[in-house]
């Protein structure tokens, strides 16, 4: 899953290591993610199946 992520949306290892469950809101389908070196938050669409 880490890969994927890594692989689909350009995210780094830093980035993937902070997620969490709560990173995910599966109703509006994003993913909500901390950028490493900056601490900044940035939102993610997730690809439909």
């Amino acid at each position: 899953m880490l890969f994927h992520l890594m692989a689909q949306y350009g995210l780094k290892t830093g980035e993937t290591t902070r997620l969490t469950t709560d990173s995910i809101d599966w109703v509006a389908r994003t993913l909500r993610v901390e950028q490493y070196k900056t601490r900044s938050w940035f939102t993610l669409l997730l690809a439909g199946e």
